[in-house]
């Protein structure tokens, strides 16, 4: 019975990529079923696909929007305000004013994030920030102070010797890393820590409707 469920897909699957139960996504972002169930009820986010059985499947936006979500509540704010925000922010996304509504970027950015969720190790993740770095335009280099072409963001997470991402200051791929390059090392640093902590489950998590 366990394999049938394993082999339901998600409406909608196909289009929005990765697939994730509950269990799994409680892991990555650090939460536990019942938070996550209780933010979804309460405040509408995240807002999973369903599978036939009605279970469950999550994709890289669901579990951005988690680790998005804790981020802010971690910083102070209450779960509701915080909903509130994120939700602010995803409207103004739709309506033109986001912070990334560059075709090109939110490509590499969303391979990025998918990139991230998959990592074993914190060095893929590292891996996965220098290589969007590069998909943007830029050059890796050793930082060097004063060096006005660098983002002083060390995109090595401390993995391996440091590298920031560098281009001419006026350039569209300047404008591009400096929109998305922030979130993508906050999701990133908190990926780290997880693999840090715990690793990942050789097995799946639990099957949780």
């Amino acid at each position: 019975m366990a394999q049938g469920a394993d082999r339901e897909r998600p409406q909608g699957d196909e289009s929005r990529g990765l697939s994730l139960r509950i269990g799994e996504v409680a892991t990555r972002v650090g939460m536990t079923p019942d938070l996550i169930r209780a933010w979804e009820r309460r405040y509408g986010v995240p807002a999973p696909t369903r599978t036939p059985g009605g279970r469950r499947r999550y994709d890289h936006g669901e579990v951005e929007m988690l680790l998005t979500l804790r981020a802010l509540v971690d910083g102070g704010l209450t779960p509701a305000e915080a909903a509130r925000r994120l939700t602010a922010e995803n409207r103004s996304r739709r309506d033109g004013d986001g912070m990334v509504t560059d075709p090109v970027a939110l490509a590499i950015v969303n391979r990025c994030l998918e990139a991230i969720l998959r990592a074993r190790t914190p060095g893929d993740v590292a891996r996965a920030l220098a290589d969007t770095a590069e998909a943007l335009g830029a050059v890796l280099e050793s930082p060097e102070e004063g060096r006005s072409e660098q983002i002083p963001v060390d995109l090595s997470l401390g993995t391996a010797d440091p590298i920031v991402a560098a281009t001419p200051v006026l350039s569209i791929a300047r404008m591009r890393l400096e929109r998305v390059l922030p979130n993508l090392v906050v999701h990133a640093r908190r990926m780290v820590d997880l693999l840090a902590c715990g690793g990942w489950p050789d097995g799946g998590a639990g099957e949780d409707p």
